[in-house]
């Protein structure tokens, strides 16, 4: 490689493409979370998924603080803080779980009556 073609080679900076964002997440309990959406601080409600570190998080607990921001606590997490003028990705809930907490996913046992 000649010295030019090299110095071009290491100094040639092109900025790394962002991946895109999920469109949909899928839970290990079937929930289905979909069309992520920038909302502010004032947007959010217990409840809520968001989109962090590219993993979707429900919101457990928020408290208002210090210039109109709010302290955001979720699950898997460290509690963080949006600024007033920051935005975060909400997921919208497209479907609940597939099966209700701690019953079995089939037909009842036979002999089992209602």
């Amino acid at each position: 490689m000649t010295p030019p073609a090299r110095r071009r080679q290491l100094y040639d900076f092109r900025p790394p493409v962002p991946e895109p964002l999920p469109s949909t997440v899928r839970l290990d309990d079937g929930t289905v979370l979909a069309k992520p959406t920038p909302a502010g601080p004032r947007q959010l409600a217990r409840g809520d998924w968001l989109l962090i570190d590219r993993h979707a998080c429900q919101i457990l607990d928020l408290r208002w603080g210090e210039g109109g921001g709010r302290i955001v606590r979720v699950t898997g997490r460290n509690p963080f803080s949006v600024p007033h003028a920051a935005t975060v990705q909400r997921f919208a809930l497209v479907t609940g779980p597939t099966r209700a907490p701690g019953r079995p996913a089939g037909p009842p046992a036979a002999g089992y009556s209602r």
